[in-house]
């Protein structure tokens, strides 16, 4: 997973679903030993780009649909730990 909210994520995978596929991934975050488990739908598709080094890896945007209710409060952690621990990212917080 190269990028996280609460909505969704980036997920980088040379294997590419298509879009509007629904499907149900499963990760770990930082902090949390418990696997969360989402009900997502492919908003996009990367497929692989000519300059990949402009570009993100072959990947798909996911959109998370079904969640529960204690998910939001641990990406929500998850994702203030990272920004305190990085300073360029700090001025999220």
């Amino acid at each position: 997973m190269l990028d996280l909210s609460l909505r969704g994520a980036y997920v980088a995978t040379e294997l590419l679903p298509t879009k509007d596929e629904s499907l149900r991934v499963g990760f770990h975050v930082p902090g949390n030993e418990r696997l969360l488990s989402v009900g997502a739908v492919v908003a996009w598709v990367n497929p692989h780009q000519a300059h990949p080094v402009h570009s993100l890896p072959p990947g798909v945007g996911l959109y998370f649909l079904d969640i529960s209710p204690e998910d939001p409060i641990i990406l929500t952690r998850a994702i203030q730990d990272y920004c305190r621990s990085n300073p360029v990212y700090r001025q999220y917080l």
